[in-house]
């Protein structure tokens, strides 16, 4: 949906907050909780779509028959597709994922011929006079890779994401719309911070993938840097950024001052504790709140803030949780996308603070017209923040909606 004064931004949730990995369980799901929030968030104007499609689901929607029917359900029910969440490549719900969301990686052809296949089905359902992207993994995990790993996937990225390139610019000569792949930064991987991006750009894209394109495209290297430039943006996970304690408008400015784009901006709180400025009785409290945070399906990096302005990363909270007693310990950022509306109960705050000054600079600069709330752990939120799915994803819509009426 569009919001905003001049209607600029277009305003959605990703559907990874519903269960479902085949395409007949994905548009269920879409048919099921969809028209709810129309009807209830923009009755009378077109409803957008964070499409989320796992590998299997892609191998059936990029079928004629179902993608001309899902076309048309579109159509018929006023609702519109301009980003495809493709970073989760196999289950999401129902079973431990933890580091295996990020396989397979991309050095790997699967991820290669898995993005391609969600650019065909996004440049057949993305309406005219809109570009579109597909988000995706940071490249990889980093946890069991040496330097010499390192450089090896990422120069089989490189190859992998010209090959996506060249497809984008097939699209687009066939047909005029302007895709993009919008990479998305995450503690713990790759590409982690904007430093990590920019280099990954200079040092992969700009010296692989160029010279790649330039042979394959007939370019001379200025026009395969703008090809890149072009095509290749990120999707910046406000959440993620407030992990890691990189000031996210500090982030943006390295990222454009780079000449790197925002594709998409996923709107998306952290868990934040301050154990550091209390007793230890407050200490035990927390730890015993967040025990059942440590068995959840998914990673939780944890970020803490040391006495002397540095910072101790975790791979996941389930190791960062015995330390919660130490006196020492500062500030705690934990990889929990808690509800936007979401600013503080009882022993527990987020980083909602970050969310409002992120969306006051991308309101003021218009870096990226693309907006995806991304909150997808509501079975795991404490019982005083559950309601039922749909008016929670509305909660949140209104209070995403609320800040740009009241900054007008």
């Amino acid at each position: 949906m569009k919001i905003g004064s001049d209607k600029y931004f277009n305003l959605t949730y990703c559907a990874n907050a519903h269960p479902g990995e085949t395409w007949d369980e994905t548009f269920s799901n879409l048919q099921k909780y969809i028209p709810r929030l129309k009807s209830a968030l923009s009755p009378n104007g077109r409803f957008g779509i964070g499409l989320r499609l796992s590998n299997i689901a892609s191998l059936d929607l990029v079928k004629p028959d179902a993608i001309t029917a899902f076309k048309l359900w579109l159509n018929e029910n006023d609702l519109y597709i301009f980003t495809i969440n493709g970073f989760i490549y196999g289950r999401f719900h129902g079973g431990k994922v933890k580091e295996r969301v990020f396989d397979p990686d991309w050095s790997t052809t699967d991820r290669r011929d898995y993005t391609i296949r969600l650019f065909e089905i996004l440049n057949h359902i993305l309406p005219d006079g809109i570009d579109g992207g597909v988000s995706t993994a940071p490249i990889a995990y980093k946890s069991g890779l040496n330097e010499t790993g390192k450089e090896k996937v990422c120069d089989a990225s490189a190859l992998h994401i010209a090959a996506l390139i060249e497809k984008m610019v097939e699209l687009f000569e066939k047909g005029g719309k302007h895709l993009h792949l919008d990479i998305e930064p995450e503690p713990g991987c790759l590409l982690e911070s904007s430093s990590d991006v920019i280099r990954y750009f200079e040092e992969w894209l700009f010296a692989g993938a160029a010279g790649l394109l330039m042979k394959s495209l007939g370019v001379e290297r200025s026009k395969a840097e703008e090809l890149i430039l072009r095509h290749i943006k990120i999707c910046f996970d406000v959440c993620h950024f407030a992990v890691n304690f990189e000031r996210s408008i500090d982030a943006l400015n390295n990222l454009t001052k780079a000449g790197i784009q925002i594709g998409k901006a996923h709107i998306s709180s952290a868990l934040r504790l301050m154990p550091g400025d209390c007793g230890d009785e407050y200490r035990g409290k927390v730890k015993q709140l967040l025990e059942p945070l440590t068995k959840s399906d998914y990673l939780h990096q944890a970020v803490v803030m040391q006495p002397d302005g540095l910072t101790k990363s975790y791979s996941d909270l389930v190791y960062a949780l015995p330390n919660i007693k130490d006196n020492r310990s500062g500030e705690w950022r934990i990889h929990f996308h808690v509800p936007v509306f979401f600013k503080g109960l009882n022993y527990f705050q987020s980083t909602q603070f970050v969310t409002i000054e992120t969306l006051k600079y991308l309101k003021s600069n218009k870096l990226t017209s693309h907006l995806e709330i991304e909150t997808y752990t509501w079975e795991f939120l404490p019982q005083e923040l559950k309601t039922d799915i749909v008016s929670s994803i509305q909660k949140e819509y209104e209070w995403t909606m609320g800040y740009f009426i009241k900054n007008e």
